[in-house]
């Protein structure tokens, strides 16, 4: 596989649905060490990467340009890929026509009885990667005062997730 060095991924979806994107964001990151992301969708969910892969740029599915894409193809587009998980496959259309050479589109949602988390990991295609160590991302040795435990930070995560789980494992009843 060739090296990507500059990575798009456009992704709109509310915080839980895209913490679950993360362990195939960082999957092309492990895969691509010298790649920059740019990621487009709603920039306060989006900068929950922020941690795990490296950002070149985040920006707003609802502003100019991106939002055009939803329209037409954006002139001259510097990115050597583009991974989209959405429905409608016009962005990915636009993308193609815009000069992005490998541009993947998949279904944001899994089919009934497939995690989310499994299913987006599935569409780039890469072996899990080995979970990050969550106390250094998150936790500052220099404020020991507002110190968390990692289970801690994972039942947060949790909460956010929760609905995802309904969805997602019917032999389980809530």
């Amino acid at each position: 596989m060739r090296s990507i060095l500059r990575i798009l991924v456009i992704r709109a979806c509310a915080i839980g649905d895209f913490i679950l994107n993360i362990p195939a964001l960082r999957a092309l990151a492990a895969q691509n060490p010298n790649s920059k992301f740019t990621l487009v969708g709603n920039p306060d969910t989006l900068s929950l990467a922020k941690p795990f892969i490296p950002i070149e740029a985040i920006h707003s599915i609802e502003s100019p340009p991106w939002s055009r894409l939803f329209v037409e193809p954006l002139p001259k587009l510097d990115f050597d890929a583009a991974w989209i998980w959405m429905k409608d496959p016009t962005i990915a259309r636009h993308l193609q026509a815009s000069g992005v050479s490998d541009v993947f589109h998949h279904a944001a949602f899994p089919p009934p009885g497939i995690h989310a988390a499994d299913h987006l990991l599935s569409t780039v295609g890469l072996p899990v990667p080995p979970l990050p160590d969550l106390e250094a991302k998150f936790i500052s040795n220099a404020d020991s005062s507002r110190k968390r435990k990692p289970s801690q930070m994972l039942a947060g995560i949790w909460r956010v997730g929760r609905s995802v789980f309904r969805r997602n494992h019917p032999y389980r009843a809530l």
